[in-house]
């Protein structure tokens, strides 16, 4: 007996129980799309969702070159998009680090605010004096994005870019630098001679 037939046996079964209705509805759409050998929309969609079921988050790019989900290539081809916008279209995933304060946005935030985000960094940065990116996220304000939001508003992904994008100082930690050990040589200019 084949998967098709077994499925087919199983909605017949429950339809006829008049139980399950949901159930019999699901196995024949089951049965109508094997073998899986193409992704409908309601196949990918279904996977996604199996997926955020099993692992409780939305799926990323690389995600996608696991078994059960369909191939990169499929979805880009079936909806005209990449799939990295297609996951952020259809199942968005929360923001991380966002101030409970804060207004939320879609994304698309205008020069002013990332100005506004800058100077409330900058204020908490040089209140704080903080030696690292969790010291910063420690102890900043609650309506002071954390640093990861104010990074990606100066388009890069590293404190030590944030901090040179936005020109503030750098405060060294004792604890993980050590102690500054400078060295000094002196040379007599060779050139120099007196007449």
């Amino acid at each position: 007996m084949t998967r098709k037939q077994a499925l087919s046996l199983a909605a017949q079964a429950l339809a006829e129980a008049g139980q399950n209705g949901e159930v019999v509805d699901i196995l024949r759409v089951l049965s109508d799309e094997l073998p899986l050998t193409r992704w409908s929309d309601a196949a990918i969609r279904d996977a996604v969702e199996q997926f955020i079921l099993d692992h409780g988050r939305v799926p990323t790019v690389t995600d996608f070159k696991r078994r059960g989900l369909p191939p990169h290539t499929v979805v880009e081809r079936r909806y005209g998009m990449p799939l990295r916008r297609w996951l952020d279209e259809n199942y968005p995933r929360p923001q991380p680090c966002r101030s409970p304060h804060a207004e939320t946005d879609t994304g698309t935030e205008a020069a002013s605010d990332t100005a506004a985000i800058n100077r409330a960094f900058t204020d908490d940065y040089l209140r704080l004096r903080p030696r690292s990116a969790a010291a910063f996220n420690a102890g900043r304000t609650p309506d002071t994005p954390c640093w990861q939001t104010v990074a990606k508003h100066n388009r890069t992904r590293r404190w030590r870019g944030l901090l040179e994008a936005l020109a503030l100082p750098v405060y060294p930690d004792a604890d993980r630098d050590g102690p500054a050990d400078f060295r000094v040589r002196i040379h007599p200019h060779c050139d120099f001679r007196e007449d």
